[in-house]
C-alpha cells in the first residue's frame, strides 16, 4: 500500500519546517519522511545561522535591539519545531545514527520516536555554551519522565545510546538492521 508522504530533503535548517507542517494539515493522511544527512539522522542547528548574526548585531549599537534580534530568531526556531507537535496527523521519527542538538529538539516534538541500534542521542548545546532552548528542556522531561536523567543529558551533554533510549522510554522500538528499520518505518505507518 503506498502511503501518501512528502520529503523533506536534505534540509539544513528548520525553517522549511513549519510550512511543510502546515500543509500537512491540509494534504496528507498519514506519515512525513524528515531526513537531513543520509548517513545521521541530525546533526543539529546550522552554526552559520549564527555565525551571520554577529556580525549583524555588531553594526546595533543598541543593547535592547540586540535582544530583541535574537528574541526573534529563537522565536521562529521554537516555532518550527513546535510545527510539529501542532501537526493534526502523527508525526513518527525514525531516527538512526546521530541525533544531535537541534535534531533532538525536533524529535522530542514528534508523537512516536523509534530508531536504529546504531543509534544514539545527545543534548549537545551546553557543550557550546548554550541552553537548549529550542524544545529539549521543555518537553523531554514530559516524553521520559524521568528529570533527573534530563537534568544528567542536558548538562553534561552525555550520549544516550539507543538501547538506554528504550528503556528510559524515549524510543518504543529498536531495530537492528537497516533493511528492517527501513521498512518497518513505513509498515508501522499503514497501521494508522
Amino acid at each position: 500500500m503506498a502511503l501518501p508522504t512528502t520529503r523533506i530533503a536534505e534540509a539544513l535548517s528548520f525553517q522549511p519546517l513549519e510550512s511543510y507542517f502546515l500543509q500537512v494539515k491540509i494534504n496528507l493522511q498519514k506519515i512525513i519522511k524528515y531526513k537531513i544527512k543520509k548517513w545521521v539522522f541530525g546533526t543539529g542547528m546550522d552554526l552559520q545561522d549564527f555565525m551571520e548574526l554577529g556580525p549583524r548585531l555588531a553594526e546595533i549599537d543598541d543593547v535592547a535591539r540586540k535582544c530583541k534580534i535574537i528574541e526573534v530568531m529563537l522565536k521562529n526556531y521554537q516555532d518550527y519545531i513546535s510545527a510539529l507537535e501542532r501537526c493534526s496527523k502523527p508525526v513518527i521519527a525514525a531516527v538512526h545514527n546521530a541525533c544531535i542538538g537541534g535534531a533532538l529538539d525536533l524529535l522530542t516534538a514528534t508523537d512516536i520516536r523509534m530508531c536504529s541500534s546504531d543509534a544514539w542521542f545527545q543534548v549537545k548545546e551546553v557543550e557550546i555554551g548554550m541552553a537548549a532552548d529550542v524544545g529539549t528542556l521543555q518537553r523531554l522531561p514530559r516524553v521520559i519522565g524521568n528529570q533527573s536523567l534530563v537534568n544528567e543529558l542536558c548538562l553534561t551533554a552525555r550520549k544516550m545510546p539507543a538501547i538506554e533510549a528504550k528503556d528510559c522510554g524515549f524510543v518504543s522500538q529498536i531495530f537492528d538492521d537497516k533493511e528492517r528499520f527501513e521498512f518497518n518505518q513505513f509498515e508501522f505507518a499503514a497501521n494508522f
